[in-house]
């Protein structure tokens, strides 16, 4: 969605702000999910998708 130049500008507009907040909630998904340093799987968890066919099969 687009706005005008003075609808973002206007003191009492919430837009910048939603857009830093947005960026940190996104900075701390992404650093859960990837970089928090844990392991999200089990190491003995069973595969899924491509990575469950038996062995021996074409690929």
């Amino acid at each position: 969605m687009e706005i005008s130049a003075e609808a973002a500008a206007d003191p009492r507009s919430v837009i910048l702000d939603q857009v830093v907040n947005g960026v940190s909630v996104r900075m701390a998904v992404l650093f859960r999910l990837l970089g928090s340093g844990q392991q999200l799987v089990a190491a003995d968890a069973e595969p899924v998708g491509d990575d469950a066919r038996p062995e021996g099969a074409d690929r």
